[in-house]
């Protein structure tokens, strides 16, 4: 059984990429701070930071390494492993994650995504409509963005908890069973 995770954080090192057995492979670590709003101090309070080690594969490990950078905010989602380790001298825990998804946390700045062509089929063909580079920019500053759909402008939302992407994860599910 393995639990999936959704984490939000800084990256805190520089993403490393290579290829191990033909498949791209890109780590880096991150780090998850538990701070918390004292009222009486009137102050942000930081508690001890978490750290775990995000790998990504594939497709994502090539968009990963080209996309962040160390000191970034963002939101990974993937399946958590617990594996300690022991030297003989010292023991310990790691805590990794097996990327299923990676983005920039928006509720911090803003970011430009750009479409990667889907790889072509054996016969040479590309992938279809919408296998051309696609950047997907913002109206402007003050969170207003477009639908592909019917164009219409629409305000982008704040992610502010763990517990809102949950929540909207869920409703994304359950909108794609029904559709199905």
């Amino acid at each position: 059984m393995s639990d999936t995770i959704t984490l939000i954080g800084n990256v805190s090192t520089p993403p490393r990429h290579s290829v191990t057995n033909g498949v791209d492979v890109t780590t880096f670590r991150l780090a998850t701070n538990q701070g918390y709003y004292d009222r009486e101090k009137r102050e942000w309070v930081e508690a001890d930071a978490n750290w775990f080690t995000v790998t990504a594969f594939r497709q994502l490990a090539k968009n990963t390494v080209q996309s962040l950078e160390k000191g970034q905010r963002v939101i990974v989602r993937g399946k958590l492993k617990v594996r300690p380790w022991n030297t003989g001298e010292k023991s310990g825990t790691n805590i990794d994650i097996d990327a299923q998804s990676i983005g920039h946390d928006l509720t911090r700045g803003v970011t430009r995504f750009t479409k990667v062509d889907a790889p072509a089929s054996a016969t040479g063909e590309s992938g279809g409509p919408g296998d051309a580079t696609d950047p997907v920019e913002p109206s402007g500053p003050g969170g207003r963005g477009r639908l592909a759909d019917d164009g219409a402008d629409v305000p982008w939302g704040s992610i502010t908890s763990t517990e809102e992407v949950e929540g909207l994860e869920a409703s994304f599910r359950a909108s794609s069973s029904v559709d199905s």
